[in-house]
């Protein structure tokens, strides 16, 4: 075994194979020989000598040699006075080299970042990387030009978020790690403004009166047209459909893998090595954000198996449900159902997503109703419903309660407006502050679900541009004077962006979308264009973040789902209007 010496102390560690089969526990250890001669110099370089034991160990062997003298003095048999001296000798043997053998190692350990940001990592280079032909130079000046039109689009605050003076934090009781710079069921002290409002062929425009003294600054207006926004589109249609653009990315691309791939070839045990020197951080322990949670299936099914189970046997005569014209208790619901507590189990509650609903939007969305049944969906996984969600709000409390026993894992969770009504925004604000739903680990965001063909169809809404309403109207009139609707504006400061979802796999009708009316005079069924619907939700939302830093309020993200269904043509959409996308590549 070789021992690399380092001032008076010795690191045993293995060299061989040989070695390393007769000590299992330094092997355990051990490190490759390269980097045993790297840290061993460096601790040889930087290591003290040090006492061979600890007072503790000392303290330990003045006990044994009394307890021998007691055992000496007592008519006992030599042998087994013996035998225990022998005991002794060899447990305080095995101490000291396992005390010496953890202090090596920590040292070594210690050591071990400033060897490597010494030694550095190894690089591969590709000379003559940088010469271009004329046909890649082209390529590169489309890329540049197809970066530029994201940057006209992207909305970008006049103060960057880094450069705000942190706000003061406020004494809240639901906070429990770090308080908020607010209190979530007290929204910021805004009084209300003269700003003016009003659509334009589906966008909405932000002015001042026209005697109004701060005029000159107060005009919000979307960056573009609809017409400009096609155009544009058009523009990075051309872009991906260049043969001389998919080879140069394609090479591109297979190149950054296989650099990635021999970067952790060449340096695999350095950055495990650079991982162990980091204290009191590992996977468990490090902040970790799921940005992809659907509100209604933020608990695993175990745990709404549990909870179901649990309000049947406590409040099984809860008026939870009207059908044709009856009240229907939550053990009617289930007798109306054929079921009892005792047939329930996970498989039976079916509400989990496999590989069944790969490439399948309609059995996705049934995964929402427990036993395929849409009034168990209504009593328990709904905001507004007869027991106004308070089944709901009692099971997100306990999984976001879990979240702060975890401290370390955050969650995003989507919650719907759809925009077949006005009051969508007040009674979800109401179910969030009736219910005190608030949770250091959570931010909200709101998905938009692209079905105005079937509310229409079902005469909820007479054009697009109804829903438009529906959805934006209370947003600006909640920022002009938050006293319009107070309960909104302080659950608003928990959302932090929006979200459009839909099957991506229906087919997109092939149009000109030039061609297409503006949302006053959208009345039809028909599926409509994504790209057109994402244009007013981004243009709408664009300008309610202006106007809402000109009043000094948080503003949102606007990250669609883009790219569930193969072959979509949504992320040439979303590459130009979100901020950031939810990608499924």
């Amino acid at each position: 075994m070789d021992r690399f010496h380092g001032g008076n102390v010795e690191f045993p560690w293995t060299a061989s194979a040989e070695a390393e089969d007769t000590q299992p526990v330094l092997a355990r250890h051990a490190l490759s020989p390269h980097w045993r001669r790297l840290v061993s110099a460096q601790v040889a370089a930087d290591s003290q000598t040090q006492s061979a034991s600890t007072p503790a160990d000392v303290a330990t062997n003045v006990e044994n040699e009394a307890e021998l003298k007691d055992d000496a003095s007592s008519p006992r048999d030599d042998v087994q006075l013996q035998h225990r001296a022998a005991a002794i000798d060899e447990s305080t043997r095995i101490a000291l080299e396992t005390f010496e053998t953890r202090r090596a190692l920590g040292q070594a350990f210690r050591s071990i970042g400033s060897v490597i940001a010494e030694r550095g990592f190894q690089r591969v280079c590709v000379t003559n990387e940088l010469v271009l032909t004329a046909e890649e130079q082209r390529v590169c000046a489309l890329l540049r030009s197809a970066i530029a039109l994201r940057e006209k689009y992207l909305y970008l605050p006049k103060v960057p978020e880094f450069a705000r003076p942190a706000p003061s934090y406020r004494a809240c009781d639901m906070s429990i790690h770090v308080p908020p710079p607010y209190d979530p069921f007290r929204g910021p002290e805004v009084g209300p403004s003269s700003h003016m409002f009003s659509f334009r062929d589906g966008i909405m425009e932000v002015s001042l009166p026209a005697g109004d003294a701060t005029r000159g600054h107060a005009s919000c207006m979307a960056p573009g047209t609809y017409a400009d926004y096609v155009r544009d589109l058009n523009t990075i249609t051309g872009v991906m459909n260049d043969p001389d653009s998919r080879s140069f990315c394609y090479k591109r691309l297979q190149l950054l893998t296989l650099r990635f791939q021999m970067h952790m070839l060449l340096n695999d045990e350095a950055e495990r090595l650079e991982q162990m020197t980091v204290p009191h951080r590992d996977f468990y322990n490090v902040r970790k954000v799921d940005t992809h949670i659907h509100h209604s299936s933020c608990m695993n099914q175990k745990h709404l198996l549990r909870f179901i189970k649990k309000k049947l046997k406590t409040e099984p005569n809860t008026p939870v449900l009207e059908r044709d014209g009856r009240i229907l208790t939550l053990a009617g619901v289930f007798e109306s159902l054929g079921m009892t507590a005792y047939d329930l189990s996970v498989d039976t509650l079916d509400v989990h997503a496999d590989k069944r609903t790969v490439q399948r939007f309609d059995r996705f969305n049934n995964k929402y109703s427990p036993l395929g049944e849409s009034r168990l969906r209504e009593v328990f996984l709904k905001t507004d419903n007869r027991i106004e969600g308070r089944y709901l709000a009692e099971i997100t409390r306990e999984v976001l309660d879990d979240l702060s026993e975890n401290k370390y894992a955050h969650i995003e969770p989507r919650m719907s407006i759809y925009g077949k009504k006005r009051c969508e925004w007040d009674l979800l604000a109401r179910w969030f502050t009736k219910h005190r739903i608030y949770s250091d680990h959570a931010r909200w965001l709101i998905q938009i679900p692209r079905l105005f063909g079937a509310y229409y169809q079902a005469g909820l809404l007479d054009s697009f541009q109804e829903m438009l309403d529906n959805i934006f109207l209370p947003l600006f009139e909640v920022t002009q004077d938050p006293a319009t609707h107070p309960e909104l504006h302080t659950v608003l400061q928990q959302v932090v962006g929006f979200d459009t979802v839909d099957d991506e796999s229906v087919p997109q009708p092939r149009v000109d979308l030039l061609t297409l009316p503006p949302p006053p005079q959208w009345r039809s069924a028909a599926v409509m264009p994504y790209a057109y619907f994402t244009f007013y939700i981004y243009a709408n939302l664009w300008v309610l973040n202006a106007f809402r830093e000109q009043r000094g309020l948080n503003q949102f993200r606007f990250r669609p789902h883009a790219g569930e269904a193969w072959r979509s043509r949504s992320p040439r959409s979303d590459f130009i209007a979100s901020t950031r996308h939810q990608s499924w590549y």
